[in-house]
């Protein structure tokens, strides 16, 4: 009885680890992430790689517009994004959902429109 309630206790310690792991793996921003951004007087497909630590976010953007560090927070699923590329200020705000994002980006005097990613 004893070495079956020890061996019930360790695999319920084991089944809480990896499953909060899983968890938190499954939410995290963090990844190279191809996307599309529709800004009303064209198209483009920008890549990003980011990095999740907390609430923090940090990264890089590559784009049309040239390559640039990103910055941004994450709170639940709804994420911030800013950088500047090119002299121009751009922001994305939207939602994280699995392997997808999806919102609207502001790229300044370029214009806004909606966007949507998927990670590789």
């Amino acid at each position: 009885m004893g070495k079956t309630l020890g061996r019930m206790m360790i695999a319920a310690v084991l089944v809480v680890f990896f499953g909060v792991a899983w968890v938190q793996a499954a939410d995290s921003i963090s990844g190279s992430w191809d996307c599309k951004i529709d800004y009303g007087s064209g198209t483009g497909f920008p890549a990003f790689v980011l990095n999740q630590d907390g609430e923090k976010i940090t990264g890089t953007y590559k784009g049309a517009l040239g390559d640039s560090k990103v910055a941004g927070t994450i709170k639940d699923n709804a994420f911030e994004l800013k950088f500047n590329s090119n002299n121009i200020d751009m922001v994305y705000k939207g939602t994280l959902e699995g392997n997808k994002l999806s919102g609207t980006g502001d790229l300044g005097p370029i214009g806004k429109g909606p966007f949507s990613c998927t990670r590789k």
